[in-house]
């Protein structure tokens, strides 16, 4: 998504960034995938994603409020089990 929409130069930077630890990759675990479940079953409607879900559940453990996406819609929709809701960016 970043060649697609900022070009090859903003994606080299970013992986640039993880090789340099300037940036941490959070890796799911057994629980965040049983809530993926869980949040996929309670919204069956709204054609969540497993990355979406993904994100969701890994907010929730390390208990983040602020999400940056693109996707407003989706994250819109989900009420946090830890939060009343997401504060989405930008």
């Amino acid at each position: 998504m970043l060649t697609k929409f900022l070009g090859w130069d903003a994606e080299m930077m970013f992986i640039n960034s993880l090789a340099n630890r300037e940036l941490m990759i959070e890796h799911f675990d057994v629980d965040d995938l049983k809530r993926c479940v869980e949040i996929l079953n309670k919204y069956s409607d709204a054609d969540f994603g497993f990355v979406d879900t993904s994100l969701m559940a890994i907010a929730e453990r390390m208990n983040i409020h602020n999400i940056l996406t693109t996707d407003r819609r989706h994250f819109s929709i989900v009420q946090p089990a830890h939060c009343k809701s997401f504060t989405l960016l930008p």
